[in-house]
């Protein structure tokens, strides 16, 4: 009962404007090697897109009531508009006199939390916004920008997946997702609150004082792997990520990838049962992750 989302879209409206027909629920197929089974999601209580509701965004970073900033965008999404809208909330929360928030990044770029820190500091000082030096101050001793990893696979919707959620729940859901029972949430402890380490670790989320290992291992390891055999799939005229990892040579160059050239450079102490557990999420024929969805925009996500 403690959280509740806004959930913000930059410019696209279809998904905010979905959710709000639908009172913010939607369904979440989680499938694992023991079966799959549905989950009714309803954390999501408003949604706005922030090129149609600037100032109910602004408002919203700027209530009492806000406690976190969370982002999942993709590594070419971390521009000037997306600045400009945090260090607008921001001033407008710090002329209220209001306390800090914990902006968290949970996304897939390197030094998320520290990149986007250093974006939103940089706009302050080259626009003077809010008298420029005195918010750079507020901001660097009242708010966190944590760096974190998040580890889970999440294919893109399709209209199977919607057809499997209107058999199994007898409505229409145009946000179903399908996903796997496995995640993983590595977050810095570097918190606005620091109550806040305690909530997150009671439900299962790892508090760190370096999370590069862990943000190293699942870019080199998931992403990478991912990003070969998306490559591969599409060259070899197979549609989804367990159609390649059944294929016997294709899951020898994975599993070599990861054991002779990329795990041997990883601080992470566990890499070969990440190694094993990653293999056995690749070949989830549930989550039916298409090839050409993950190799859209590889010439960005193989430099991170």
């Amino acid at each position: 009962d403690r959280w509740g989302i806004l959930g913000v879209a930059m410019r696209s409206t279809q998904l905010a404007d979905t959710l709000r027909e639908q009172d913010g629920l939607y369904a979440v197929q989680i499938a694992s090697e023991q079966g799959a089974g549905w989950h009714l999601c309803g954390a999501v209580w408003q949604t706005c897109v922030a090129q149609r509701e600037r100032d109910a965004v602004v408002r919203a970073i700027a209530a009492p009531s806000t406690r976190w900033i969370t982002l999942t965008v993709t590594e070419k999404a971390y521009g000037p508009a997306l600045a400009e809208l945090l260090v607008q909330g921001l001033s407008t929360r710090w002329a209220a006199g209001l306390a800090g928030l914990t902006i968290a990044s949970c996304d897939n770029l390197s030094g998320n939390g520290s990149q986007l820190e250093a974006m939103c500091q940089a706009l302050v000082q080259e626009k003077g916004e809010g008298q420029g030096p005195a918010l750079g101050r507020w901001m660097a001793g009242h708010c966190a920008f944590p760096n974190s990893m998040v580890d889970r696979i999440v294919p893109a919707a399709t209209p199977a997946r919607l057809a499997a959620a209107q058999t199994a729940l007898g409505l229409n859901d145009q946000a179903a997702l399908g996903t796997e029972a496995f995640w993983e949430w590595v977050i810095e402890r570097r918190f606005a609150d620091a109550s806040d380490e305690e909530a997150l670790s009671a439900v299962g989320v790892t508090v760190v004082d370096d999370v590069a290992p862990f943000e190293e291992a699942k870019l080199r390891l998931l992403n990478a792997s991912h990003s070969a055999l998306a490559c591969l799939g599409a060259v070899l005229g197979l549609g989804t990520v367990d159609q390649c990892i059944a294929q016997n040579p294709v899951r020898q160059f994975v599993h070599d990838f990861i054991t002779l050239d990329v795990g041997p450079q990883l601080r992470r102490p566990d890499v070969a049962a990440y190694r094993d557990a990653l293999l056995a999420r690749f070949a989830n024929p549930a989550l039916a992750h298409s090839v050409h969805q993950i190799a859209t925009d590889s010439s960005v996500k193989i430099p991170q």
